[in-house]
């Protein structure tokens, strides 16, 4: 669940790429490290895959994308919410 007052309902956030990691936790991407202003987030390699009740409803995700000269490449993501176990499992497939 995403937040105390919708105990009943699951967020998810998607992508296509594989290598891709997630943060539910807004303390990765509000905590600065002062001598570069840069986010702690934006310092490592991958979000540290907090996520859960009691987290703020915040998330993040963040993909490595190569993508040669000239080339093109259709990369998505989404954001979905719900209740309804049958479109659970459409999320997670």
């Amino acid at each position: 669940t995403y937040h105390p007052d919708f105990p009943q309902t699951q967020a998810y956030l998607l992508t296509n790429e594989s290598n891709s990691s997630y943060s539910g936790h807004q303390a990765t991407f509000a905590l600065c490290d002062h001598a570069s202003q840069l986010p702690l987030a934006l310092q490592t390699e991958h979000l540290d895959g907090r996520d859960g009740y009691r987290m703020d409803a915040y998330a993040a995700i963040r993909s490595r994308v190569e993508i040669a000269p000239h080339a093109s490449r259709d990369v998505c993501f989404a954001v979905a919410a719900t209740e309804d176990a049958a479109q659970r499992d459409i999320f997670v497939r």
